[in-house]
């Protein structure tokens, strides 16, 4: 029963993998003094939670169910439901689900009614649940619905089978509000997960808080700065169920708790560094749940790691599985041992650090120098990710030290005494990804991973089919008494008896069904020990199979004696009442049989005259009566007897003689009235049978002499044909006289017998001449049809020739139509379509000449055997007009096939087509986009660098010239392909509209960008020039005319120009009223140190991946990977824009957040105007990286303020974008 309730998970506390994690014995003696005591009754949920304990560890005789009974009978309210406390007036939510979980899980549930359900029930108010409707509440609860109460509600319904009774609909829409605090959104996902209503996709959001209320190093505390022990378990639980616990830090919890046990072995809620807490039955169940449930699962969770690692790997690192799942090295490698110990894995534990004492001594004294400062810093830093090889080079006074560094580090990683990789970057060794390996397993045999899973994924499935079996078993001896109980008062008593037969059968067919489930499932394991992993089912089943059997035989021997006591009062009843009417109901059936039989006396005389040609009918009527008087009969002696042994009927005796008497004289009377027409009807049937005789001999003689003629006549034996007509027809007038006065004769006998039976006999004599005349005609009819078969028969033969052959030639044809068609479909379907338009074509052709030839052909047959029978034109004249009626529905389905097949054709062949060219334009915008991003990238960084513009102009003007040519040819290309296809389907450009229009649109924007482009290049070098010509003369002054010719441009434009440019800063000085330019010069930029630049690609190299995130829409209009992470863009945008909203709305100001950290990694966030920007780093942030993701915010929102302002969703603008990128993060230095 406790399976039922989902929050409160099942664990093992059988120690057969690793130790237990506290001492159970002391927590068992602790519970069973409190027991023993009554601390137990302090409250119902105390005894509740102690109860599941008691339960989950199988000590349920600690529990006396006398008193639990007695303490809960007290709290039931009168009309349903249960009280807090004896002392209150109302019963409440809560308190019912603990009354009726602590009874169901106990077997004394006999004290819930429907009154308890209805309670529940109707404490649903506007979808959610309340606690009561009392004003005086314990809990001061004001009416008001909540999820906790909710989530009470419905396991106390799933207990009762009473959910469907509620607005499921309404509770859900409940349960879907947001939550009104931390405690709250528990209580929310518990509720929605036991309705099967909990869409995780919907809760991935609120994962992060709930794994945030853990505590660094210790349990959960969800609205306290400390931890407790119910707070453990409930986030405990939730996230459980989200299959979310290995996100949690498992050796926090696991100490948290162990810290919480007594030496009493209780254990208290709450430990502050103020004070602590008493133990309490609640916080102990709660702890012992939490830590063998997350024991549990943390076991399992390392286990199928290592199994995994063995599946693919021959050394695996234990050092790495502590760090991912926050757990001590003794654990893992405890759980290792095991699974070598059990064969689940073949290898051994080879501890590295034991062995690399042997190693070091081997090594010379340079070696062990470099050996010692190579762990230092290991050990040192563990968090950091590399090593400067160089660096630590330079802390060493000998020769060539980076070159010993280096080989030392290789020997070190090929003994695996290190981890890690070597890197080169521009003659910089980087040790990346170190760590000291310690504890691994070596495997010296692949192990079978998919038997082992898939062993262990069946175990589960096979355990909660026992543990289902087993507990139908357990409720069994109870669902039958209350079954039977209701056959009972319904007096069905024999139904009782074999209900209770059957069901004792079948619980014990059950018990043996378990027993050898459980040793076919033992047996079918090969690798897994299914008996260990399930120790506890098989321990307790031998007592739980005795408790089973002892209620069960007490429940029969209650049945049976409950059966026997009614049955004794239902038969003294019955034969009290069955003397009083066993009199009055022989006098009432005797009178009864004499009525009817009047009636069918009269019903026979009336009937007979006007029906007896309906012989069924007839005979029906007769045989009833005939039935009827039988089993009066047959009853009345019955009664006669049974009830003079019976009742003794001495006073009636007499009576009872005389009628007797007086129904043998009916009887008999009746059977011979009966007789009379009985005899009439069968000589009827008898006459009847004779003339179908009769008349059948007739048909069968010309039917049999109509055959023999038309073989003859078929076989060309005319003459004799004709020769076995005459002699036919004298035999059938011989054979007609004959059966004439056979008929004759039959009547005549019979009327000697029955001297009426003429008034019954002479619709059937009528019968007679109206099938005789009916033969002679018919064989009249065969004659005359046999003397024309004679003289016609050539003239069929032909006409039959005719016939075949034309139905030949349309069959065929219609052949070669449908062949057609497959011919054709099945090129298209190959995608040979040009093949399938010629061969529509010329197969139409060649089916028109046959259909032609064909009936050419039947023209020339018909003319011919006109000539040999006169009448043989207007004979076929019929078949000749249906012949020339199909060739005209051939001619036009041959037509309308190929006009179909054609338009297939059509429109396959543009479709193809269609793909093609989307394919072809495709690849043309990205070969010209990688050009433009190229001629973009070089001539940025020939900036940034500060390389002479002058020396690059002839190439830049070139590179543009070739980017612009390759744009006209792949417009060519596309042009050419679109018009090679419109010739070949004429609805190609119908079909590829969006295609063609988007290739116009792609090549404007194309176009626009390289204008855009050309135009940036011309400036940059027209100020070069500007500024090279200035420097030239003294004051760096000249004259605008002059300067206008030396860079050839107009002088009223140049002027323009240079305002332009001066106004933009991107030009330094002044115009004077002369129109003299005077050039002011800049300072130089300081060129970066050497050390400064190594600073700045660490930081670069950490970048890991850049998101830009719109403000209002919260999604992600680009993204970048610049490292090893592959994250997913969508889940990280909507994670990012919640915590953004959550901090503001936390500090309550609309300031955004700047940092996130998470052990080694960091996000860093920089808000802007339409986006948000986030860049995710290896390590801290630096005021480098800061300064550039400000830059990148702003270059980003100056190039596309535009299309973000009023961002519709489109993302194909923003792909571009990723020169800004490398020009703001300065990747050309990597």
């Amino acid at each position: 029963m406790v399976s039922l309730i989902e929050w409160i998970p099942d664990f093992s506390y059988f120690a057969y993998k690793v130790a237990n994690p506290i001492n159970l014995a002391r927590s068992l003696k602790y519970l069973e003094e409190k027991i023993k005591k009554g601390d137990i009754f302090q409250s119902l949920d105390a005894l509740f939670w102690t109860v599941v304990l008691i339960h989950h560890l199988d000590k349920k005789e600690l529990m006396d169910n006398k008193l639990v009974k007695k303490y809960i009978s007290e709290l039931k309210h009168e009309d349903g439901g249960y009280k807090f406390s004896s002392k209150l007036e109302s019963p409440d939510t809560l308190s019912t689900f603990y009354s009726i979980a602590i009874l169901k899980i106990l077997g004394i549930d006999e004290l819930i009614d429907d009154k308890d359900a209805n309670f529940i029930i109707n404490s649903q108010i506007e979808g959610g649940f309340i606690h009561c409707n009392s004003k005086s509440c314990h809990i001061n609860c004001k009416g008001r619905t909540s999820f906790e109460f909710s989530l009470f509600a419905l396991t106390a319904l799933i207990l009762l089978g009473k959910l469907e009774k509620i607005n499921k609909k309404r509770l859900i829409d409940h349960l879907k509000r947001e939550a009104k605090d931390n405690i709250e959104l528990i209580y929310q996902i518990l509720g929605l997960k036991l309705i099967n209503s909990l869409d995780i996709n919907d809760f991935e959001r609120k994962i992060p808080i709930l794994t945030s209320w853990q505590l660094p190093n210790s349990g959960f505390g969800i609205n306290t700065k400390f931890p407790s022990a119910e707070d453990t378990y409930w986030v405990g639980i939730c996230l459980g169920l989200l299959n979310k616990l290995d996100l949690i830090e498992f050796n926090g919890v696991i100490d948290f708790i162990k810290g919480m046990q007594q030496d009493n072995g209780g254990f208290t809620g709450q430990y502050t560094s103020i004070s602590s807490q008493k133990p309490t039955l609640i916080n102990t169940t709660q702890c012992i749940i939490s830590l063998f449930y997350i024991w549990n699962n943390i076991i399992e969770i390392i286990e199928n790691e290592i199994l995994y690692h063995a599946h693919k790997y021959f050394d695996i690192y234990l050092i790495p599985i502590t760090k991912k799942y926050l757990v001590s090295m003794d654990l893992v490698a405890e759980i290792a041992e095991w699974l070598l110990s059990n064969k689940w894995i073949e290898g051994e534990i080879i501890d590295r650090e034991v062995m690399f004492e042997s190693y070091f001594k081997n090594q010379n004294q340079i070696s062990q120098q470099i050996i010692n400062a190579i762990m230092k810093h290991v050990k040192s830093f563990q968090k950091q990710k590399e090593l400067d090889l160089k660096e630590l080079s330079k802390n060493f006074d000998f020769s060539n030290p980076l070159e010993r560094v280096k080989l030392v580090v290789n020997d070190l990683l090929i003994n695996k005494f290190l981890t890690g990789d070597v890197k080169t970057y521009k003659k910089r060794y980087i040790l990346e990804n170190f760590a000291l390996p310690g504890k691994y397993i070596h495997i010296t045999k692949p192990i079978s991973y998919a038997e082992i899973i898939g062993e262990k994924k069946r175990m589960e499935v096979d355990k909660q089919k026992l543990i289902a079996l087993r507990a139908e078993l357990i409720e069994t001896p109870r669902r039958i008494l209350k079954e039977i109980q209701i056959i009972i008062d319904k007096e069905e008593i024999s139904e009782a008896n074999n209900k209770l037969k059957d069901e004792i059968k079948s619980t014990r067919e059950k018990i043996l069904k378990l027993e050898e489930l459980m040793k076919k499932i033992n047996s079918e394991y090969k690798i897994i020990d299914f008996k260990l992993s399930n120790f506890k089912f098989q321990k307790n089943w031998p007592s739980i199979k005795t408790a089973i059997i002892k209620e069960l035989s007490a429940t029969k021997l209650k049945i049976e004696e409950i059966i026997k006591k009614k049955g004794e009062d239902i038969s003294k009843r019955s034969q009290e009442k069955e003397e009083q009417e066993a009199i009055s109901l022989i006098r009432s059936k005797i009178r009864e049989i004499k009525k009817k039989l009047n009636l069918y006396q009269v019903e026979i005389k009336n009937f007979f005259p006007k029906n007896f040609t309906d012989h069924e009918k007839t005979l029906k009527l007769i045989n009833s009566i005939s039935d009827y008087v039988i089993k009066s009969d047959s009853d009345l002696n019955s009664d006669f007897s049974n009830f003079s042994t019976k009742f003794q009927l001495e006073n009636f005796k007499k009576e009872l003689e005389q009628v007797k008497s007086s129904w043998e004289k009916e009887r008999n009377d009746r059977k011979e009235f009966i007789k009379s027409y009985h005899i009439k009807i069968e000589k009827r049937i008898e006459l009847e049978k004779l003339i179908d005789k009769l008349t059948s001999e007739l048909g069968d003689f010309s039917n049999n002499k109509n055959e023999q003629i038309i073989k003859l006549t078929n076989d060309d034996k005319l003459d004799e044909g004709s020769k076995l007509l005459n002699d036919s027809i004298s035999n059938f007038k011989e054979l007609s006289l004959k059966q004439s006065k056979a008929v004759s004769d039959f009547l005549e006998k019979i009327s000697e017998e029955i001297p009426d039976f003429s008034k019954y006999s002479d619709d059937l004599e009528s019968v007679w001449q109206k099938k005789f005349k009916t033969e002679e005609e018919r064989w009249e009819k065969f004659v005359s049809e046999l003397n024309k078969k004679l003289h016609s028969s050539f003239e069929i033969e032909n006409k039959n020739e005719l016939d075949e052959k034309l139905k030949n030639n349309i069959e065929e044809i219609k052949n070669s139509i449908e062949n057609m068609k497959v011919t054709v479909l099945d090129l298209m379907e190959a995608k040979n379509v040009i093949d399938a338009g010629n061969n529509t074509k010329e197969l139409t052709k060649n089916i028109d000449e046959k259909i032609k030839t064909y009936n050419q052909e039947c023209k020339d047959f018909v003319k011919d055997k006109s000539r040999e029978f006169k009448n043989f034109r207007e004979t076929v004249n019929s078949m000749i007009d249906n012949w020339e009626s199909e060739c005209e529905k051939l001619a036009q389905f041959l037509e309308e096939t190929k006009v179909e097949l054609m338009k297939k054709v059509n429109e396959k062949g543009s479709d193809l087509r269609k793909i093609q060219l989307e394919e072809l334009i495709k690849k043309e915008i990205s070969e010209i986009e990688d050009k433009v991003d190229n001629f973009t990238l070089n001539f940025n960084q020939t900036i940034d660098f500060g390389k002479k513009l002058d020396d690059f102009e002839e190439k830049f003007e070139t590179d543009l010239s070739q980017i612009k040519n390759s744009l006209k040819v792949s417009d060519d290309k596309i042009k050419d392909f679109i018009k090679t296809a419109s010739k070949i389907y004429e609805i190609f450009e119908e079909i590829a509209l969006k295609e063609i229009k988007y290739w116009a649109e792609s090549k404007s924007s194309i176009e626009n960008q390289i204008d855009t482009i050309s135009e940036k290049v011309n400036i940059e070098i027209l100020i070069v020039r500007i500024q090279t010509i200035v420097r030239a003369f003294k004051g760096n002054k000249v004259d605008l005319s002059y300067l206008s010719k030396a860079v050839k441009v107009k002088l009223e434009s140049l002027k323009l120009k240079i305002i332009e440019l001066i106004s933009e800063k991107r030009l330094v000085g002044e115009l004077d009223t002369f129109d003299m330019f005077i050039l002011k010069e800049e300072v130089s930029p300081r060129k970066l140190l050497v050390e400064e630049v190594d600073e700045i690609k660490k930081d670069i190299i950490r970048i890991r991946y850049l998101m830009v995130i719109h403000n209002e829409v919260g999604a992600s209009v680009y993204n970048r990977q610049l490292g090893d992470w592959d994250l997913d863009p969508n889940l990280m945008s909507g994670f990012l824009s919640a915590i953004q909203t959550l901090s503001s709305e936390i500090k309550k100001k609309m300031i955004p957040m700047k940092r996130m950290e998470y052990k080694d990694f960091e996000i860093i966030m920089e808000q802007g105007d339409y986006v948000l920007v986030a860049l995710f780093i290896d390590g801290r942030e630096s005021d480098w990286l800061r300064s550039k993701l400000k830059s990148y915010v702003i270059e980003f929102e100056k190039e596309y303020g535009e299309q973000l302002e009023g961002w519709s969703g489109e993302l194909t603008t923003f792909r571009k974008s990723g020169f800004l990128v490398d020009k703001a993060f300065e990747l050309f230095r990597i």
